[in-house]
C-alpha cells in the first residue's frame, strides 16, 4: 500500500486486517513507493514466505505477475486493475459510476464541465475520466476541461488554480477522489470567493469520512469497503487453498450520495435510510 493521505486506505487497512484475523491470518502491510511501483520492495516481500498478496494503491509489473503465479502465489488488485489478467482484482464500478455523476450535473442544469484526475495512467482514473467523459458527449457536451492532481494535495491547489482563474469558471466539477475534492472545495471558497454550492457544484469518489462532516458535505461515490474486503479475502482463501491460481476480476456496485456540495436536480433523488441518492429517470 501507498498514499496514507487518503483516508480510504487507511479504512482499507483496518478493514482488511480485521477480516484476516477472524480467519487466523496475519496481515503483513509493505509501503511502496510514492509512485505506486512495488518492484523495489518485492524480494523483501518474499523473504516472509506470504501466503497471498494483496495490491491497494499500487502496481505490480508483467514479470513479477509471472513470477507471483509460478510461484503459486495469489495476488489481489483491490481499488485497482491491470490488463494482462494474470491477477485478480476487486474494484467499484469506475466508469458506471463515473457517468451517473454526468448524469447527475446534467439533470441539474449546469453549464460548465472539468474533471479533476489523479495519476494519469492509473486503471481507476483511466476508467473514471472515460465514464465521465463519455456520458457528457452522449448529452452533445464535448467541451470539458481536463486537469490532474496526481492524488497529491499541492499538485491539486495548482489544477483547482487553473480552473478557477479561467473566465467563466466550470460550475460542475468531478474530482477523482475525495482527498483531492476537500482540497479543491477549499480552493474555490477560500481562494477564490466561490460559493458551493452556488457557484460550482463539486463530486467526489470514496465516500470517506470528511465527506460527511458539515464543513463540506460533499456528495460523492460511496465504495463499499466492507464488501469490497469480503470479496478480496474470498479471492485469497479460495486460491491459497486450490491448487492452481485462476485470476478473477470482481466488480461491486457503489452509489452515488447526494451531500450538499451540489446544486440537486428537480428529479432524481431518492431517500433511503436517511440518505439522499441520486437514482436517473433511465434506470427506473
Amino acid at each position: 500500500m501507498s498514499y496514507f493521505e487518503n483516508p480510504f486506505y487507511p479504512q482499507v487497512l483496518e478493514a482488511l486486517a480485521r477480516k484476516l484475523d477472524t480467519l487466523n491470518y496475519h496481515l503483513l502491510l509493505f509501503v511502496a513507493d510514492k509512485d505506486g511501483n512495488v518492484d523495489r520492495i518485492f524480494d523483501q516481500i518474499m523473504q516472509y514466505r506470504v501466503d497471498g498478496i494483496v495490491l491497494a494503491s499500487v502496481t505490480l509489473s508483467l514479470d513479477l505477475s509471472e513470477e507471483c503465479l509460478a510461484a503459486g502465489i495469489p495476488v489481489v488488485l483491490f481499488n485497482r486493475s491491470e490488463d494482462s489478467g494474470m491477477a485478480s482484482s476487486v474494484n467499484s464500478n469506475n466508469e458506471a459510476a463515473a457517468r451517473q455523476i454526468a448524469e447527475f450535473f446534467v439533470a441539474g442544469d449546469h453549464q460548465r464541465y472539468a474533471y479533476v484526475g489523479g495519476v494519469a495512467d492509473s486503471s481507476v482514473n483511466i476508467a473514471r475520466q472515460r465514464g465521465y467523459l463519455t456520458a457528457l458527449q452522449e448529452h452533445g457536451i464535448d467541451d470539458v476541461k481536463v486537469v490532474n492532481g496526481d492524488y497529491d494535495t499541492r499538485k491539486t491547489v495548482r489544477a483547482a488554480y487553473s480552473l478557477f482563474s479561467q473566465t467563466p469558471a466550470p460550475d460542475a466539477i468531478f474530482v477523482a477522489n475525495d482527498h483531492m475534492a476537500l482540497t479543491v472545495m477549499d480552493v474555490a471558497r477560500y481562494e477564490f470567493g466561490l460559493q458551493i454550492p452556488q457557484d460550482v457544484s463539486i463530486v467526489g469518489y470514496d465516500d470517506t469520512g470528511p465527506s460527511g462532516w458539515p464543513s463540506y458535505a460533499l456528495t460523492s461515490v460511496s465504495q463499499p469497503v466492507q464488501e469490497m474486503v469480503d470479496a478480496a479475502v474470498e479471492l485469497l482463501m479460495k486460491q491459497i487453498e486450490s491448487d492452481t491460481i485462476e485470476p478473477e476480476q470482481i466488480t461491486v456496485p457503489g452509489i452515488l450520495v447526494v451531500r450538499h456540495s451540489t446544486r440537486r436536480p428537480r428529479s432524481g433523488i431518492i431517500e433511503k435510510e436517511g440518505v439522499s441518492l441520486f437514482q436517473p429517470q433511465e434506470s427506473k
